[in-house]
């Protein structure tokens, strides 16, 4: 019966399509034709895309209003399918214009489901400000998702990649004695988010609505200590939040005073961030690759011409002046001064092979290597080259190698978005940096000869290596990529093919004074091939090492 009903309110919406009696037939021919299917549902979860395994809804908007009960459901996750629940289901308009083509169907899904204190929908969504557990942070996770097209023209079935609409704050924490034993309720985010505080990895996180929670002239973070000391801090100079972006601070906190030691931004969601359309690249905020520090500091932008010219085409502003000085392409032979009261330092460039010209590289170079003198570096690699179109310049051709080697005070990294690398683009780009503490996000499917090969060498700080999601590797790609990182503690690999030869110590002396290690891979044939370039403390069986496929399957030593 509920089918028959289907087929007649389908019927009734031919009106709505402006179509005549035979496309009724093409809409009822078939049940299978008219319901819709999720063939596959996906999301961003730390640096790469896993199963959408949260209740989400879905709408055919398309179909007259007036349908909505029967033609929007709730979907969820079981076994690896995604069902409806209460026996609703949402069809398709198969019926076509009086010029034979067959009416678009768009269909919108968001999650979490509606309550009446998110009054979520496609468009809308209040933000909880209770976020102080994993569950109603989870709550505060606005994502939504749309298609037009089937991948299955069979069945009807659909995919659908939800994206973050928030932005995402998380804050690591070093506690002084007068600041322990604190909970979520001693924190607030702009004054009125309760985060969440997880007092076993020591790290608050908050999820923050760029439309109505951030006040500008409000503390990014109050602690109420446990002596009801308040404390304060407000965000760093020249931040702007985006939505899909994490915000990634280093906080000190106690001995009545708090403090954000660096800040690094990364991509909460793993996908593309190349723009389709040179529109995006008319914003009024370019996000050049700027430098802060607490106090002042010295810059230096070096060249090593080898046999070649040098490299062109960069200039540097410090406090946000408009006025952009040029870098001779011999490089900089005096420090300029930034940070404390200097302000930060911008960095631009246009030259299509970006810091790595022929035989020619440059390197930045601090002067101060002392306590509190950490630089943390934000901003978008693209900008050095090509600043004016870095949304969609080509990469292909650009290298940044040797960019920040052996810059013991870089504590965080520029976004490298590029999905395009060129032979050898960040060969030990961060080597020997050993206060670098979050790395960047490498979204690059497609890699290149050496592209990362030596690229955190030393980086001791890190604890956590950026997912690499290639499944086929290439020649010498990741040697050397982690080695001595002593307190790595976690390696996401979903390489398959070519592997052989081309993991050469990569995790030779990593990890080794990690309290825990957690190695993630494809599948079990993908371990067996990579474990032969596996130190001892990463194979199955180690002590205090987990291993693991991506859908969470642990190994265990055969017997």
């Amino acid at each position: 019966m509920r089918k028959n009903k289907i087929f007649a309110l389908m019927a009734a919406a031919i009106s709505f399509a402006a179509c005549t009696t035979n496309d009724v037939a093409d809409i009822t021919n078939s049940a299978d034709n008219n319901v819709v299917y999720v063939a596959s549902a996906t999301r961003a979860a730390d640096g790469g895309t896993v199963a959408m395994t949260l209740p989400f809804h879905l709408v055919n908007t398309t179909l007259p209003a007036t349908y909505d009960e029967d033609f929007e459901a709730d979907f969820t996750y079981d076994n690896g399918s995604y069902t409806t629940k209460n026996g609703k289901f949402v069809a398709w308009n198969n019926s076509k214009y009086n010029n034979g083509k067959r009416i678009d169907n768009r269909f919108e899904a968001f999650t979490p489901l509606k309550t009446s204190d998110n009054n979520a929908s496609y468009n809308t969504f209040t933000l909880p400000t209770d976020q102080s557990t994993a569950e109603k942070l989870e709550a505060a996770d606005w994502m939504t998702a749309t298609t037009t097209s089937k991948v299955d023209d069979n069945n009807g079935a659909i995919d659908l990649t939800f994206i973050h609409k928030f932005a995402k704050l998380h804050f690591t924490v070093t506690a002084k004695d007068d600041a322990a034993n604190l909970t979520s309720q001693n924190f607030k985010i702009f004054s009125s988010i309760t985060p969440y505080y997880n007092s076993t990895d020591n790290t608050i996180e908050a999820i923050i609505d760029l439309r109505q929670t951030i006040i500008y002239d409000t503390p990014l973070i109050t602690i109420v200590t446990s002596d009801n000391e308040t404390l304060t801090v407000a965000a760093p100079s020249g931040i702007s939040f985006a939505e899909g972006k994490q915000y990634n601070f280093n906080l000190t906190m106690g001995h009545y005073a708090a403090t954000i030691t660096s800040v690094s931004v990364t991509d909460w969601t793993s996908q593309d961030i190349n723009m389709e359309s040179s529109d995006a690249n008319n914003s009024s905020e370019t996000d050049y690759v700027t430098f802060y520090c607490n106090n002042p500091q010295g810059f230096k932008f070096r060249v090593y011409k080898g046999n070649g010219e040098g490299v062109l085409g960069f200039e540097y502003s410090v406090n946000n002046e408009e006025n952009w000085i040029s870098i001779p392409n011999t490089g900089m032979t005096e420090y300029v001064t930034f940070g404390g009261s200097y302000g930060n330092l911008r960095l631009r460039g246009e030259e299509t092979q970006g810091t790595a010209r022929g035989e020619s590289y440059a390197t930045v170079e601090f002067s101060q290597s002392t306590d509190g003198h950490e630089v943390t570096c934000t901003g978008d690699i693209r900008t050095l080259v090509d600043y004016r179109i870095y949304k969609t310049v080509r990469t292909d051709h650009a290298s940044f190698k040797y960019l920040f080697k052996d810059c013991s005070m870089l504590s965080s990294a520029p976004s490298l978005p590029a999905i395009e690398l060129k032979e050898g683009c960040y060969e030990e780009m961060f080597y020997g940096c050993n206060s670098l503490k979050q790395a960047p996000v490498l979204p690059a499917t497609t890699l290149a000869k050496d592209c990362y090969k030596g690229m955190f060498v030393g980086c001791k700080s890190l604890t956590q290596a950026p997912t690499l999601p290639a499944t086929t590797l290439a020649e010498s790609c990741y040697e050397n990529m982690f080695k001595d990182c002593h307190n790595l503690s976690k390696v996401t690999i979903m390489a398959t093919k070519n592997i052989s030869g081309n993991l050469n110590n990569w995790l030779s002396g990593a990890g080794d004074e990690a309290a825990t290690r957690t190695l993630t891979v494809a599948n079990q044939d993908a371990y067996n091939t990579i474990k032969d370039n596996l130190p001892r403390e990463w194979k199955i069986g180690a002590d205090n090492t987990t291993v693991k496929d991506k859908a969470g399957n642990e190994y265990t030593p055969q017997p």
